[in-house]
């Protein structure tokens, strides 16, 4: 028997793949963790040139002053007002600066000064976050159609570990970051094994709710990550906090089968059975005793080549969904890695942003009546409209919503 004719005998969405959907779902709460923890370690509070050595609190003190404070025509928080005296204003550049205190007590803007000249460098790591997330992508796609879904999962979340305490112990701003990396390409590729087994062993009337399902963990995660970085305020004990729960994750892997569908791609139709076969008993039906899988003969793999010769149509659909993914990917993680950016309580801006993409992945649960083409499209023209708005807004209301950094 072919598998998908299988899933519909033995149940597409019973006990047995409900329970593994759980299990595959939690850890995607730390993907989550990883991918937005971000907005809190590299938050840049409130700041100031210190006054002298022994100058420690950002509240401003002018009577402590030598100078007339209102001698400075435009004040520069880069700058080091301390030589001047009276209303003679000498400025040089800054040596120490002073944080606000009134959201974190440390992050990585303040342990390694990333303020002025070094700003750059706070994006840099998020940069370089991304650009492990590319890299992630690629490398446990291939290792999931090469050593298994199961051994890579296991695989990206071992090096997730190690780089993400790596990372909460580094002495140096550089090797943070490049430890970053490696938690992105770990965490995307963490992501994409667990979304796979979690799909490849259900009906196919149930992968579209399964598919969007899987989110609500993800921003499960995003909701504990707020609440993390309110309790912790210093972003050593975040990264930590956001890293350690993938040790229990770890601790039920014999729990998760390999994928079915994996195993008949490499003919070892014996596991496959057998793992099909546990699915049964738990989902409470019993198979005919000469059961056996068989692969689907009827899919046939087709080269690049070959798709550009015989398939323009699919290739140019392809082509169009890949730059709409990205404009989409682009606007999702420019607004929710800048919403510490925004005026105001940035864990209250943070939640809210997250209470938003609950309700948008839940409009998509209606896909199958609405249409995949109607949402795509609905949802890019709303977002490009409010990101239009909000640009107009900030310009003819400066200063009334949007903070400026």
């Amino acid at each position: 028997m072919k598998l998908d004719k299988v899933l519909e005998t033995i149940g597409g969405f019973g006990k047995y793949q409900k329970f593994q959907f759980f299990l595959a779902g939690l850890p995607t709460i730390v993907v989550g963790f990883h991918q937005l923890v971000a907005v809190f370690l590299n938050a840049t509070p409130e700041f100031r040139c210190a006054h002298n050595s022994t100058d420690e609190s950002f509240e401003f003190n002018l009577a402590s002053l030598s100078y007339n404070f209102s001698a400075i025509e435009s004040y520069d928080p880069c700058v080091d007002y301390s030589s001047s005296f009276g209303n003679q204003i000498v400025s040089e550049p800054c040596q120490k600066f002073v944080y606000s205190k009134e959201y974190f007590s440390k992050t990585i803007v303040t342990e390694w000064d990333l303020v002025c000249e070094e700003n750059f460098k706070s994006t840099l790591s998020t940069m370089l976050y991304m650009a492990g997330s590319l890299i992630g992508n690629l490398v446990f796609g291939i290792l999931s159609d090469v050593i298994g879904r199961k051994k890579a999962m296991v695989l990206a979340m071992v090096l997730l570990i190690l780089f993400g305490f790596g990372a909460a112990f580094s002495p140096y701003y550089y090797l943070f970051a490049v430890l970053r990396m490696g938690v992105g390409g770990c965490a995307t590729g963490l992501y994409m094994c667990l979304f796979v087994i979690a799909m490849e062993l259900v009906g196919k009337q149930y992968r579209v709710y399964i598919g969007v399902a899987v989110r609500y963990f993800y921003t499960t995660g995003f909701v504990i990550l707020t609440g993390i970085a309110y309790l912790s305020k210093d972003w050593f004990y975040t990264q930590i906090a956001t890293t350690a729960p993938a040790l229990l994750f770890l601790s039920y892997i014999w729990l998760v089968p390999e994928s079915a569908r994996w195993l008949l791609s490499k003919e070892r139709t014996a596991e496959a059975s057998e793992v099909v076969s546990r699915a049964a008993r738990m989902n409470g039906v019993t198979l005919p005793d000469d059961f056996s899988l068989e692969q689907d003969t009827s899919v046939s793999r087709a080269s690049l080549s070959e798709v550009l010769k015989k398939g323009r149509t699919l290739f140019a659909r392809a082509l169009i969904l890949c730059v709409t993914w990205a404009s989409g990917c682009a606007g999702y993680y420019g607004l929710s890695l800048n919403s510490g950016n925004i005026g105001g309580n940035i864990y209250t801006n943070f939640l809210l942003s997250v209470v938003v993409e609950f309700m948008s992945y839940t409009v998509c649960l209606s896909i199958n009546k609405l249409g995949r083409k109607k949402l795509c499209i609905s949802g890019l023209l709303i977002a490009g409209s409010a990101c239009i708005a909000t640009v107009l807004v900030d310009h003819f209301v400066e200063g009334m919503f949007v903070k400026h950094v």
